[in-house]
């Protein structure tokens, strides 16, 4: 009898220790995540994620048989997880090409040009020249433009691969 009496002492015990520490330190902390999740939700109205991405600069990982392994970053937006390595198919129908920067003097002439009659595009600092596979590097930072949505692809055809400077 004793130890029935004891035993229901105990088992009530830890009734209410579950209890209090339930209520003590789940729901404070359920509450809290909630607010933090309001909070989030303000925070994505002032980063929108990106709709569509088309194009993407990174550095080379490695080449290996036409695929280019590009180091891309997480992007932009802290709130989007995108794959921060990408693999870039080369095809014989991309483009590359190597940006080289013009002559100080000659692009501030297309400059003043331009500016005294403004239309079109202005002018860039650099001109892009044919390039090969064979020019890209480990290292080499590229920005890759692809036909479609590549937001969230870990691998896609470039159609066009721009060796920056």
């Amino acid at each position: 009898m004793e130890s029935n009496k004891t035993l229901s002492i105990g088992i009530g015990a830890l009734v209410v220790g579950l209890l209090v520490g339930y209520f003590a330190a789940y729901v404070p902390a359920r509450i809290k995540m909630q607010k933090t999740e309001q909070s989030i939700e303000r925070v994505k109205q002032i980063f929108p994620e990106t709709a569509e991405l088309k194009t993407l600069t990174g550095a080379v990982k490695s080449i290996v048989d036409g695929k280019i392994t590009l180091d891309t970053g997480t992007g932009f937006n802290p709130l989007e997880v995108l794959p921060a390595t990408r693999v870039v198919s080369v095809s014989d129908d991309t483009v590359i090409v190597r940006r080289v920067f013009k002559d100080v003097a000659l692009f501030q002439k297309e400059m003043s040009e331009y500016q005294k009659k403004p239309s079109g595009t202005p002018p860039f600092p650099y001109r892009e020249v044919a390039a090969e596979l064979s020019d890209v590097k480990e290292g080499t930072s590229l920005t890759v433009e692809a036909a479609e949505n590549i937001k969230t692809k870990e691998s896609f055809e470039a159609v066009k691969i721009i060796v920056q400077p």
